[in-house]
C-alpha cells in the first residue's frame, strides 16, 4: 500500500509538471486563441500563469482527500476542503482588497488553498497511519505502478486530470468573454462548490465500501437502505446548505469581496443557479461511485469527465457567447442537467446489456429471488433483546426455516446479544 501510495504521488507531479512545462511554453498562443482583448492580455496571462504553477496543488487536493477517505480518517477527509475554502476566502480577501494584487491576487489565494489542503493530506497520514506513507520504491515498481493506474483507472484519478483541465480553460473562457470581473464570482461559485463537494463527495463515497461488504453478504436490503439512506442524509445537508446560500446570496457575494453594484448582481445570479446544480450533482455522483461499486470503473470514468470538463466547458462557451455574464451560474446547472441525462442512459445501456440485473442499483435479480435478508439494531436492553429476537423468529418462519436451523439460529443470536 505504502508503495502505491507513493507511485501515486510521483506520477500525479509528474503529470503536472509535464502539462505545466507544455500550457506555460504555449501560453502566449493560447491566450490569444481563446480571443482575449489587448487590453485584458496582460491580466489573462498573469492570472492563467499562476494557475498552472499551482495545477499541480489543485491535483494534490484529490489525492489527500481519496486518500484520507481510503484510511478511514473521515473528519480530516472534510477538513481538507474545508482548510483550501478557509485559506482561499482569507487570502482572496487580504490580496484583492488590502494587497490589491487584483486578479493576480485571486490566482494566488486559489493556489495558496490548494496548497496547504495538498500539504494537509500526507501530513495526516504520516502521523497515525499504518497501511498509507511515503516509502522508497525502484524504478521497476514505478513502471508497474504507473501501467496499473493507466489500466485499472479511477473516478478519483480522472477527476484530478479533467478538474486540472477545467480550471485551467474555464477561467480563461471566461476572461476572454466576459472580463476578469468575472473571475471574482468564479471565485465565489469554487469556494462555494469546495464546501458542497466535501458533503456531496463525502456522502456518495461512503457508498463503496458498504456496497461491497453487503454485495459480498448478499445482503441486497442492506444496499438498498444505505442507498436510500445516503441520498436522503446528502439532500438534506445540501438543503440546508443551498437555502442558506440561495437566500443570503448578496451578502454572501458582499462577504467574498465582491463589491461593485454589477459584480454583486452577477455573482448572485450566479450563485443561485449553481445552488439549483448542487442537488443534480447528488444524483451525478451517487450513480458514478454506484458503478464504482460494482466494477464499471470506464463508464464511471466517462461520467466523471463528461461533468468535470466535457459538458461544463461547452456549456460555458455557447452561454458566454450567446447570454454573457448571466450564463456563468447557468453553464454549471446545464452541465450538471446534461451529465445526469448522460448518466441514466449509460446506466439503462449497462442493464440492457445485462438482464440479469436490476434496473435501480444493478443488483442481480436471481439472487434477490433467491435469498432473503434481515438487520437487527438494537438498544443494550432486555426488552429490546427480547423484541429482536421475536423479529428474528418470525423472519425465520416466513423464510420456512426448519425448526432445528431455527433453534440453532435463535440460541446463536441470543448468546450473541446478551454477550
Amino acid at each position: 500500500c505504502k508503495k502505491a501510495y507513493t507511485a501515486t504521488y510521483i506520477i500525479t507531479v509528474g503529470m503536472c509538471v509535464t502539462f505545466s512545462v507544455i500550457f506555460i511554453a504555449f501560453l502566449p498562443k493560447i491566450v490569444y486563441l481563446l480571443g482575449s482583448s489587448r487590453a485584458l492580455y496582460d491580466d489573462v496571462y498573469k492570472y492563467s500563469f499562476v494557475m498552472i504553477l499551482g495545477g499541480v496543488f489543485t491535483a494534490g487536493v484529490y489525492l489527500s482527500f481519496n486518500f484520507l477517505r481510503l484510511d478511514g480518517k473521515a473528519i480530516a477527509t472534510t477538513l481538507t476542503f474545508v482548510i483550501m475554502g478557509v485559506i482561499n476566502i482569507a487570502f482572496d480577501f487580504i490580496l484583492t482588497s488590502v494587497v490589491d494584487l487584483g486578479v493576480l491576487g485571486i490566482s494566488i489565494a486559489t493556489s495558496m488553498g490548494a496548497a496547504a489542503a495538498t500539504v494537509f493530506g500526507p501530513i495526516m497520514i504520516s502521523v497515525n497511519s499504518d497501511q498509507l506513507g511515503f516509502k522508497k520504491l525502484s524504478v521497476s515498481e514505478l513502471k508497474k505502478f504507473t501501467k496499473s493506474i493507466f489500466e485499472i483507472g479511477s473516478p478519483g484519478a480522472t477527476e484530478n486530470i479533467s478538474i486540472l483541465f477545467k480550471n485551467y480553460f474555464l477561467n480563461l473562457i471566461v476572461v476572454a468573454f466576459i472580463g476578469t470581473a468575472a473571475l471574482s464570482s468564479l471565485s465565489v461559485l469554487n469556494s462555494i462548490n469546495t464546501f458542497a463537494t466535501a458533503i456531496i463527495v463525502g456522502c456518495a463515497g461512503t457508498l463503496v465500501p458498504f456496497v461491497g461488504v453487503f454485495s459480498s453478504e448478499r445482503d441486497y436490503t442492506g444496499i438498498r437502505r444505505t442507498m436510500e439512506s445516503t441520498c436522503f442524509a446528502c439532500c438534506i445537508m445540501i438543503l440546508i446548505f443551498c437555502g442558506f446560500v440561495f437566500g443570503f446570496a448578496p451578502f454572501v457575494s458582499k462577504l467574498f469581496g465582491v463589491r461593485s453594484v454589477a459584480g454583486v448582481e452577477m455573482t448572485t445570479t450566479a450563485i443561485r443557479y449553481f445552488c439549483v446544480s448542487l442537488f443534480l450533482s447528488i444524483f451525478t455522483n451517487m450513480l458514478i461511485y454506484l458503478h464504482l461499486s460494482n466494477n464499471h470503473t470506464v463508464l464511471s470514468n466517462i461520467i466523471t469527465v463528461m461533468r468535470n470538463f466535457a459538458f461544463l466547458i461547452l456549456a460555458a462557451l455557447v452561454l458566454f457567447k450567446y447570454i454573457g455574464q448571466d450564463g456563468l451560474g447557468l453553464a454549471f446547472l446545464v452541465c450538471e442537467a446534461c451529465t445526469l441525462l448522460a448518466a441514466v442512459i449509460m446506466h439503462g445501456i449497462v442493464v440492457l446489456k445485462d438482464k440479469s440485473l436490476t434496473f435501480t442499483l444493478l443488483l442481480p435479480k436471481e439472487d434477490q429471488n433467491k435469498y432473503q435478508y434481515i438487520a437487527i439494531c438494537t438498544l443494550d436492553t432486555e426488552e429490546e433483546i427480547a423484541g429482536a429476537l421475536d423479529a428474528i423468529s418470525e423472519f425465520c418462519a416466513s423464510a420456512e426455516i426448519e425448526r432445528k436451523q431455527k433453534m440453532l439460529i435463535n440460541l446463536s443470536m441470543d448468546e450473541m446479544l446478551h454477550s
